[in-house]
């Protein structure tokens, strides 16, 4: 999943190590949050949710769905 300033929330997929390991996240246990950038990142145990808090756009995803925004 990635969030674009532009375009919004999007699926990428790719294979090996992310593009740029320096802008991937850490593990966060349920009530975590972390922040990079302008991104936000919640982890919950109904899922996870990354939100550009600049643009609003974001993704949510679970073990049985994702939602882009």
């Amino acid at each position: 999943m990635i969030l674009d300033p532009q375009d919004g929330a999007g699926v990428v997929c790719y294979q090996g190590t992310p593009p740029d390991p320096a802008l991937t996240a850490p593990t966060l246990n349920y009530g975590q949050k972390h922040s990079l950038g302008t991104i936000t990142c919640d982890s919950e145990p109904a899922g996870m949710t990354c939100t550009d808090n600049n643009t609003g756009h974001f993704f949510r995803i679970a073990r049985e769905s994702y939602q882009l925004g």
